[in-house]
């Protein structure tokens, strides 16, 4: 990422929040403003978030403004895809194998939930042995005690793991298999409607 985008030199004012969207109208392709973060630093540029009305996958993107000329600064993909973030997020969501990856990971979700249960069933009576630790017999012994150990304590976080990350994934496998309908954006406001008026009345 480039440090520069991230810099502005301050100048006396900033222009008014109606200047710098008719500014974004003439620079770029229509769009529709979702949400707008001001700078609480003077040397740093605002961040607009946008969603481009004639893009083919309606992604959202961030744009780097410079509040007191209104000048772009950059564009940034909301989705990160390109980052280590995204990476990561990719390969933890889908195991980079798109809708494929997320049924998988999904089964993984739906496998640890009963393996949580199954520990609770095979281990209901462990409640009076849970600190013991046979360090003086076999490592098959000592390992076996640390296991239910360890086991129990994160029982409760694995289950909730399992269950949400199951969940989460099933969202999104019914939405891929029977979403037929084009995800449509509109705008949210008329873009007459002056957002310094708004901020005048909070």
């Amino acid at each position: 990422m480039n440090p520069s985008r991230w810099y502005v030199s301050a100048g006396k004012e900033r222009l008014s929040i109606d200047t710098l969207r008719t500014k974004l109208r003439q620079e770029l392709p229509p769009h529709a403003l979702a949400g707008w973060l001001l700078s609480e630093k003077q040397n740093q540029p605002d961040q607009v978030w946008l969603h481009f009305l004639d893009s083919k996958d309606k992604k959202e993107s961030v744009i780097l403004l410079n509040p007191y000329t209104g000048k772009i600064l950059g564009v940034l993909s909301e989705n990160r895809s390109d980052s280590f973030y995204g990476w990561m997020l990719k390969l933890h969501y889908s195991l980079f194998m798109d809708s494929f990856g997320y049924f998988l990971t999904g089964l993984f979700g739906v496998i640890f939930i009963f393996q949580g249960i199954s520990g609770m069933i095979l281990y209901r009576n462990i409640w009076q042995n849970l600190f013991r630790l046979r360090t003086n017999q076999s490592f098959r012994t000592y390992f076996s005690d640390l296991h239910k150990l360890v086991g129990m304590f994160s029982l409760v976080f694995n289950i909730s793991l399992g269950f949400t990350g199951a969940w989460w994934n099933a969202q999104a496998i019914v939405g891929l298999l029977f979403s037929q309908e084009e995800r449509k954006v509109g705008k949210f406001f008329k873009e007459s409607v002056s957002v310094d008026s708004f901020i005048k009345r909070t």
